[in-house]
């Protein structure tokens, strides 16, 4: 008879003296946060539990034909201690709050990284909490991490209360509300809102000179981001060869955001830092008239900003 660890969802330890044998639940691609035994009223720290959710659900993608979808249900509340770094070919269906309350861990809260064909769907809400060096999503494939993320989807969560480190550059430590790095290919943003982080969506293809990321936006809204809406910093030290280079294709509104800080803090709704190949639609309204609409330079920028301003 089996002898694994109880692991809270996947294993179960009998109620018998002695405890012979395992109850095992049965996968069926989808696995929710309460089988593990999260807390969805929010009271108690669900980090152990969502920990070893995560550890089971990277058992599950040996085999490339498996696709593991990790369930958060509508009305839930579930609070964590610890970021959530998915594995590989594991998606999240969102409905309900996924609520960071760590105050020592830095990165990002929902990071998937050197994956394919994932992501995070649904109508739920991802809040860091006002947390320090908290990003809320993020999407990486660094070449020294596992290798480039293709074909991420975020759709239809608010992201909110993210900020950067006290004493850091903004940009530089967090405060991001959805994170595009390198190696983050094909990635696409829909039915979004982000709100009340210090930037909104932030494209930075060049922290390890990658400098391939694909990117395109859809009816995403962005409100009350202090230091930018969108960030974009998609440096080259050279000229990239035809087809090897970032494109980002934005379809958004941007609501008071870069309003926070003075015109000498370089921020602004849109600020584009060596930003190369950037096209799209963007409404901004109801910002000061004393900021700059679109900060920064880059290369073969076509956008359409239609600008209410007060």
């Amino acid at each position: 008879s089996s002898t694994d660890l109880d692991d809270g969802g996947a294993t179960i330890l009998p109620n018998s003296s002695p405890s012979t044998g395992r109850w095992k639940r049965k996968f069926n691609n989808s696995i929710k946060f309460s089988e593990f035994g999260c807390d969805i009223t929010g009271a108690a720290d669900s980090a152990s539990f969502i920990s070893k959710m995560l550890t089971y659900a990277g058992t599950l993608t040996n085999s490339e034909t498996v696709k593991v979808v990790l369930e958060n249900e509508s009305g839930s509340l579930i609070t964590t201690t610890q970021l959530i770094s998915v594995p590989s070919s594991v998606s999240i269906i969102n409905n309900g709050t996924l609520k960071y309350t760590g105050t020592t861990d830095q990165g990002t809260f929902v990071l998937f990284r050197s994956t394919t064909d994932t992501g995070i769907t649904g109508t739920g809400i991802i809040d860091g909490n006002n947390a320090e060096n908290i990003n809320g999503i993020g999407v990486s494939g660094r070449s020294d991490l596992g290798g480039a993320s293709y074909r991420v989807k975020i759709s239809g969560q608010t992201i909110k209360n993210c900020r950067h480190q006290t004493g850091n550059l903004v940009g530089n430590g967090g405060g991001k509300g959805i994170t595009l790095q390198t190696g983050a290919r094909q990635g696409l943003v829909t039915d979004c809102i982000i709100e009340d982080c210090d930037i909104g969506l932030a494209l930075e293809s060049s922290i390890a000179n990658d400098g391939k990321n694909r990117v395109h936006t859809k009816d995403i809204i962005i409100k009350d981001c202090q230091y930018a809406g969108v960030y974009i910093q998609n440096t080259f030290s050279n000229e990239p060869t035809t087809g090897d280079f970032g494109m980002t294709h934005l379809d958004l509104t941007i609501e008071n955001c870069g309003t926070s800080v003075t015109t000498d803090d370089g921020f602004s709704p849109i600020v584009l830092n060596g930003a190369y190949s950037v096209s799209g639609s963007v409404m901004i309204r109801n910002n000061s008239g004393e900021i700059d609409i679109i900060r920064g330079a880059g290369r073969f920028i076509n956008l359409d900003v239609y600008a209410d301003v007060n």
